[in-house]
């Protein structure tokens, strides 16, 4: 952004917060001072602007034809870069069920890679251990029990979230391995209970994989995961809100039960998202994207097309900016344990420029 930059008159907006104006200097690239009656060689004009944090997707599996399961250095690097365009600056990329040494592989290059754009934060592990039941478009194949000796065989130094069917951990030993390895258990694609994950979340599991989507669904004599995760006010809700995933009825209403701070959004794009493909191989399946949804040939929907940024677009009539921006940014680097004051302040670097009028990002 060059090396001293001052917006005068811009926005700021702060997670949940009302916005204020003031004067923004940025120094390569870093916050050095918000107040009013700023100087520098190089002004820009807010007052059509405005300044956030920058946003974290926990919970994504590419873009740009980068598949986090298959992608080469070059792709993974091409995919970071065109993350700041959308807002995200920090990403914890998401590898689906697999063979564990295609995992390990994969895990290698991430944790490995000098990012040029966006941070990468840790790995999502979504699988393999999860239940066949609820796979969705998760390879049946390579789906194995969540026991220790199988978490023993994955290189797990970098995984920072792993999803799985706590139903399947019948003695509770599983999560209590994930704990002390400091990983963070995230129920989902799961067939469990009401009890089953109830038991989960009392024991320490702390959120849930794209809720409602591949779970048991709500039954008002047999509550699921869905009524216990709505129901436990420590557990942080995954939302896909891109409207094709959810209806914004759903979200109203998940919007109403839950502490604000629990809502976690998520894109949960696929590897075809913002890229000229309309066919592509995802976990082993063909997946078609008719412009709208991202489907296998049976219908199941295989994950979102779209980043934060157009997510908004679809929300914004319901969901003010201020609560966005903290469900994308503030929530999500509470959930993963980043230090919890993330806002736009003296020494942030993680930081967006939007358009006031139209919510669409102007630049990192």
């Amino acid at each position: 952004m060059g090396k001293n930059i001052l917006y005068k008159n811009i926005e700021v907006q702060n997670p949940f917060e009302d916005s204020f104006s003031a004067d923004v200097l940025i120094s390569d690239g870093k916050i050095v001072e918000i107040s009013e009656n700023l100087s520098c060689e190089k002004i820009i004009d807010g007052t059509d602007k405005i300044i956030s944090p920058g946003l974290i997707d926990r919970h994504t599996h590419g873009g740009y034809g980068c598949n986090f399961n298959t992608c080469s250095e070059e792709e993974l690097q091409t995919y970071l870069v065109n993350c700041k365009n959308h807002g995200i600056t920090s990403v914890l990329p998401t590898i689906m069920t697999d063979s564990i040494e295609n995992i390990n592989r994969q895990i290698n290059l991430i944790k490995n890679i000098s990012s040029k754009g966006a941070k990468i934060l840790g790995i999502h592990l979504e699988g393999p251990f999860i239940n066949p039941v609820k796979k969705g478009i998760h390879p049946e194949e390579y789906i194995i029990s969540p026991a220790i000796e199988n978490l023993n065989k994955i290189d797990t130094d970098f995984i920072k979230i792993l999803t799985y069917a706590p139903e399947l951990d019948e003695n509770g030993e599983f999560l209590k391995e994930l704990l002390k390895r400091n990983i963070i258990p995230s129920v989902g694609h799961t067939n469990s209970t009401f009890d089953e994950a109830n038991n989960a979340f009392k024991n320490g599991a702390k959120s849930v994989t794209h809720l409602f989507n591949a779970m048991r669904p709500i039954h008002h004599r047999e509550p699921s995961a869905i009524i216990a995760a709505l129901n436990n006010d420590n557990a942080g809700v995954e939302i896909i809100a891109d409207l094709e995933h959810i209806n914004a009825e759903i979200i109203k209403t998940v919007l109403k039960l839950k502490p604000k701070e629990k809502i976690l959004l998520i894109s949960d794009a696929l590897p075809i998202s913002y890229s000229s493909q309309t066919e592509t191989i995802f976990g082993g399946e063909k997946i078609y994207y008719d412009g709208h949804r991202a489907c296998s040939k049976e219908g199941t929907l295989a994950g979102s097309t779209l980043y934060f940024d157009d997510i908004y677009q679809k929300i914004k009539d319901f969901i003010p900016f201020k609560d966005f921006i903290g469900y994308a940014s503030k929530n999500i680097a509470e959930s993963i344990g980043l230090s919890p004051k993330y806002e736009v302040e003296k020494g942030a670097e993680d930081f967006v420029i939007w358009d006031k009028k139209s919510h669409k990002i102007i630049s990192k």
